[in-house]
């Protein structure tokens, strides 16, 4: 073994040792020289250890990337210490594995996630699947103050039609969106994919809106009237029946003209579709 590899060892093992104290070594987090914080930190998030207590001795100041989905104790006063901390911040992951059945016990709500919209306008990606207690007021900051924003995942939240209209109007980078097991309409997606007036019409290449019970073939052909779409995932939505087919046919039909045209070489773009038809 050579001396590189026996440092990297030895730094692996010390950071192993300390996430077993972690919770009894917080305060002296911050005396460790900052390129092994930097490691502390991705090390407590995947452990499930950054949350509400612990958020303001293990965040390194100006890190751009965090994935929080593996606490189960990630709140508002998380959200507010990023904010305050992280000004660079493009992409957060505060996604749950499943949406809890009692709300109370979630304590992420639109105050978190505003006030660090309003502070990170810089965020490209944002996921907070099965954030149950999240509502329209944070998406629609998030389209207004997130400019770059090209990916956003609140399925589970209670957004309706209104997040979709505040998305429409300002979104003009977004690409990728999830709205599944959410109270939006038909009526929103024909704002959302509006070819006059949707700012990202021109943008979206990916849609879910799995257990949406509210939408039907309507929305389904707004969707498949966006010229980049090319992902589509909508199960269990009741109200959407086999009329819709023909829709997702021209999905397919204009991706392979579209293949047609490219110069040789060039990677062909793959269409994923899937959907359950009553």
């Amino acid at each position: 073994m050579n001396m590189e590899s026996s440092v990297l060892s030895l730094r692996k093992l010390s950071l192993e040792k300390l996430m077993k104290v972690l919770d009894r070594n917080l305060s002296r987090v911050q005396t460790i020289p900052l390129c092994v914080r930097i490691d502390v930190l991705r090390m407590a998030c995947k452990r499930g250890l950054v949350n509400d207590d612990s958020v303001e001795y293990l965040l390194v100041p100006n890190v751009v990337d965090l994935d929080l989905s593996h606490s189960d104790r990630i709140g508002d006063k998380t959200l507010i210490v990023i904010a305050d901390q992280c000004r660079y911040l493009t992409k957060i992951n505060l996604n749950w594995p499943v949406k809890p059945v009692d709300l109370s016990t979630d304590s992420l709500t639109d105050r978190g996630v505003v006030q660090l919209a309003k502070s990170c306008p810089n965020l490209v990606s944002i996921m907070c699947r099965n954030r149950g207690n999240l509502t329209n007021a944070a998406a629609v900051c998030i389209a207004e103050r997130c400019k770059r924003l090209t990916s956003l995942d609140m399925g589970g939240s209670q957004l309706d039609d209104g997040a979709l209209r505040s998305l429409a109007q300002h979104a003009q980078s977004l690409r990728s969106l999830n709205v599944s097991f959410t109270n939006v309409t038909s009526a929103g997606f024909e704002a959302l994919c509006s070819e006059s007036s949707s700012a990202c019409f021109s943008t979206l290449e990916e849609v879910h809106t799995t257990n949406c019970s509210q939408i039907c073939d309507e929305a389904v052909r707004s969707i498949a009237n966006l010229p980049r779409i090319n992902i589509f995932i909508f199960h269990n939505c009741r109200l959407v029946t086999q009329e819709s087919r023909g829709f997702l046919d021209d999905i397919l039909l204009r991706q392979q003209r579209r293949a047609r045209n490219l110069p040789r070489g060039v990677r062909k773009q793959t269409v994923q579709m899937s959907w359950t038809v009553y």
